[in-house]
């Protein structure tokens, strides 16, 4: 992954947990974040499916793109990922905000 790819999903997530700890009704926050993960998508930045929950309550959940891009396969919220090492980077990341906290 390039250096560039990878502080641009940092910032898609700090933005997300910004927009979470804002507050709003969580009917607006949903829309706000919907619009980013739209953005997102359209312009090539984010293919996935994202769930954004707060004090147990889901605020956001959604799927964007394709599971498989050959076969044009739609992602949805349920669909499975091979993460592999990429998730040491996200703990590390929760890690640091909950030692912030």
């Amino acid at each position: 992954m390039k250096q560039s790819e990878l502080i641009g999903k940092i910032i898609l997530l700090l933005t997300i947990q910004l927009l979470v700890v804002l507050p709003l009704p969580a009917q607006s926050k949903a829309a706000q974040i919907d619009s980013l993960m739209r953005y997102c998508y359209e312009n090539g930045v984010f293919n996935g499916a994202v769930l954004v929950a707060k004090g147990g309550e889901v605020l956001y959940k959604n799927a964007f793109g394709y599971a498989d891009p050959e076969s044009q396969t739609p992602l949805e919220t349920g669909s499975q990922f091979y993460l592999a090492s990429v998730s040491k980077q996200f703990t590390t990341a929760a890690i640091l905000l909950l030692q912030e906290r």
